[in-house]
Formats: C-alpha cells, structure tokens, sequence
C-alpha cells in the first residue's frame, strides 16, 4: 500500500490543523514580545515585530505546502522537505529585504522578530514534516 491512498480532505485537515497550531504559536510569541518591544523601540518597534512576526508565519505556512500536498512517496519525500525549507527560507528572507527596503519599518525590530518568529516556527514545521514522514513509513510497512 502507498501514499496514495491517503485522502485530499485528510491532507487539507492535517495542514489546516498546522496552520492553527502556528497561528496560535506566533500570536502568543508577539503577545510575549509585545512590552519589552514597546519599551526598547517604542510603538514603531510594535509594529515592525508585528510585521516580522508575520513574515515568519506567510513564510511558515507556505513552506509546508509540499509536505502536506506532494506525492509522499519514498522517492519524493526528500525532496519535498527540501523544497519545504527552501520556500520557507525563500519567503522569509524576501519578505524581510522587501519590507526594510520599503522603509516603513524600524529595521532592527523587524530584523530581530523575523528571526526569533522563524525560529519558534521552525519547531512546529520540523514537527509537521517529521509527522509526514512518519506516515509514509507506515503506510509503507502496511
């Protein structure tokens, strides 16, 4: 038996669930990083974390399409993964550079919550990769 056999709606329920899951973990992160933000940069350093956040989070859930909706074969699992983190990056810094470019942000806010946002993220999409993988092993042995 293969990967095939796994169901759209199964797939979209799986992504859905990760995307809730990095909402919800960049939410708080930006609730945590709200005061001392504020204090350190000011108002303007708010909205830069909040912007950087939200680069972390377009570049989060992006980045996890082809795990969740390639072919996740044995053959294909690689590189799936691999185009996961290279669109996760692609996305991040791209976002990051078109916004400091656009001057409408303080840099190192933006810079600094692009990163630790990144980072927190990471764990959850790590964890949604691992979790695919893991099925396709399964499913293989079945």
């Amino acid at each position: 038996m293969n990967s095939q056999v796994e169901t759209a709606p199964s797939r979209l329920k799986r992504y859905l669930k990760f995307c809730g899951l990095s909402v919800a973990i960049t939410v708080l992160l930006a609730l945590l990083g709200w005061k001392p933000t504020e204090n350190l940069a000011g108002e303007s350093g708010v909205v830069a974390m909040l912007a950087g956040c939200g680069i972390s989070l377009l570049a989060s859930l992006l980045g996890a399409l082809p795990v969740a909706f390639g072919s996740m074969t044995a053959a294909m699992a690689t590189t799936w993964t691999l185009a996961s983190t290279a669109i996760r990056l692609a996305v991040a810094v791209l976002g990051a550079v078109g916004l400091l470019l656009s001057g409408w942000f303080l840099p190192l806010p933006l810079l600094l919550w692009v990163a630790l946002s990144h980072l927190a993220l990471l764990a959850v999409d790590t964890l949604f990769a691992l979790r695919a993988a893991r099925r396709l092993t399964t499913l293989e042995e079945e």
